[in-house]
């Protein structure tokens, strides 16, 4: 207390000398009246219940030439109490001390904590500006912020940061994940541009995908791009390459500021057709696919769509592509375009609601040489899906097909069901007169006519019978009570000779009869 007296301790109150008193359990008896007075200006810290660790902390304050710094500053390296400082270094002090251009009167522990871990970026030439914005991120609750994080905002200097917001420094901050010890400033600078994409809720994976854009020398790159790169972030993209991102990055040609998710989804997909080179011509084709509900669409599927381009396809519309993409049942990997350019043709028969088993269907028609087929073919060959045609053969269409000679514009199902039945009948060299024939049989209520009763219809070809009217046709046909399948062209033809005694109401028996008659020699009975 004696050595108190340098202090002009005159008007010194005890409670002041009691402070000083205190300051004997730091080894005092060899300190200075220099040092004594730096404690005594310690009594602005309301130092009543200060601990003697408080008092070591601000005596620690000695080596910043601390003779002429006022009450208020000593406050705040008080307030470094919460770091735990006992072994805090003059220089971490030193660091501390300079944050006075912060107006850190309001400065909380929490916020002197942020700072305090800044000591591992070489803090020591640290410009008041730079503590500024690492000030500016205790929006980060940085609380567990890392030195290495801190770092990286450090290096945001880069930025002229000077007016960077605190969102601004969040988005950053959430770049930790990049394993960014390595990054540039300008790679920094391309994530900071992000900033117009309401990021505020942009993960780290989502930076990640912007961040591997940088190969798209994206130093020019407008918030509007990495806008399309962002939107990608729909197609699971941490394995993405930089050739895909290239790849979306080309797709700007089609006015994409309005592209969705599904679509960059969609053409993202299209990376299996060795679209280095694609044309944004080609892409745009992809797009137009978009009405497909394409979201399930295969890569195999897309290029089945891609291999339509030789079609003219820059005038094909969204509906043509769907009829195309429909084609996906047929196995039509290996379908060349001459076959994509049948299927094209089809799109006259309304087939917007046509399956993909009508397609298959007409895709068999393949083997009539049907490169000169015209629309109105395929009109009756569609008409035959009524037929339950999975599994006709490209036989059995070739024989519908050759009914078009029998004006089938106004076939309808049922009548083609009919010539259908005919296939039991080793029909492969019936000639259109006989298909003709069996047509002319509608007329007999023959939906439920069986292929045997068509076979005795058949076998009237022999009677001359082109022009046999479908009456007539009706009388044969009711010779089938008889067990008329062994009956013989001649037999036939002896009951269509009765056809002269007004046998419209001649009943089995009578034509039984009649029949009988046959062994009597009666191939020259008159009627």
């Amino acid at each position: 207390m004696y050595e108190a007296e340098t202090l002009g301790a005159d008007n010194t109150t005890d409670q002041d000398l009691h402070k000083m008193y205190e300051a004997k359990t730091m080894g005092a008896d060899n300190t200075t009246d220099q040092d004594l007075q730096k404690m005594y200006e310690a009594k602005t810290l309301g130092a009543d219940n200060t601990t003697d660790q408080d008092l070591q902390k601000t005596y620690e304050a000695k080596t910043l030439g601390a003779d002429n710094t006022p009450g208020q500053d000593l406050q705040k390296m008080y307030e470094a109490k919460t770091l735990g400082a006992d072994n805090t270094t003059d220089q971490d002090l030193q660091k501390m001390y300079e944050a006075k251009t912060l107006v850190a009167d309001n400065l909380t522990d929490q916020d002197l904590q942020k700072m305090y871990e800044a000591k591992t970026l070489g803090a020591d030439n640290l410009t008041d500006q730079d503590l500024q914005k690492m000030y500016e991120a205790k929006t980060l609750g940085a609380d567990n912020t890392t030195d290495q994080d801190l770092q990286k905002m450090y290096e945001a200097k880069t930025l002229g940061a000077d007016n960077m917001t605190d969102q601004d420094l969040q988005k950053m901050y959430e770049a930790k994940t990049l394993g960014a010890d390595n990054m540039t400033d300008q790679d920094l600078h391309k994530m900071y541009g992000a900033k117009t994409m309401g990021a505020d809720n942009t993960t780290d994976q989502d930076l990640q995908k912007m961040y591997e854009a940088k190969t798209l020398g994206a130093d020019n790159t407008t918030d509007q791009d990495l806008q399309k790169m962002y939107e990608a972030k729909t197609l699971g993209a941490d394995n993405t390459t930089d050739q895909d991102l290239q790849k979306m990055y080309e797709a700007k040609t089609l006015g994409a500021d309005n592209l969705t998710d599904q679509d960059l989804k969609k053409m993202y997909e299209a990376k299996i057709l060795g679209a280095d080179n694609t044309t944004d011509q080609d892409l745009k084709k992809m797009y137009e696919a978009k009405t497909m509900g394409a979201d399930n669409t295969t890569d195999q599927d897309l290029q089945k769509m891609y291999e339509a381009k030789i079609l003219g396809a820059d005038n094909t519309t969204d509906q043509d592509l769907k009829k195309m993409y429909e084609a996906k049942t047929m196995g039509a990997d290996n379908t060349t375009d001459q076959d994509l350019q049948k299927m094209y043709e089809a799109k006259i028969l309304g087939a917007d609601n046509t399956t993909d088993q009508d397609l298959k269907k007409m895709y068999e028609a393949k083997t009539l040489g049907a490169d000169n087929l015209t629309d109105q073919d395929l009109q009756k060959m569609y008409e035959a899906k009524t037929l339950g045609a999975d599994n006709l053969t490209d036989q059995d269409l070739q024989k519908m097909y050759e009914a078009k000679t029998m004006g089938a514009d106004n076939l309808t199902d049922q009548d083609l069901q009919k010539m259908y039945e005919a296939k039991t009948m080793g029909a492969d060299n019936l000639t259109y007169q006989d298909l003709q024939k069996m047509y002319e049989a509608k007329t007999l209520g023959a939906d439920n006519l069986t292929d045997q009763d068509l076979q005795k219809m058949y076998e009237a070809k022999t009677l001359g019978a082109d022009n046999l009217t479908d009456q007539d046709l009706q009388k044969m046909y009711e010779a089938k009570t008889l067990g008329a399948d062994n009956t013989t062209d001649q037999d036939l033809q002896k009951m269509y000779k009765t056809m002269t005694l007004g046998a419209d109401n001649l009943s089995d028996q009578d034509l039984q009869n009649m029949y009988e008659a046959k062994t009597m020699g009666a191939d020259n009975l008159t009627d």
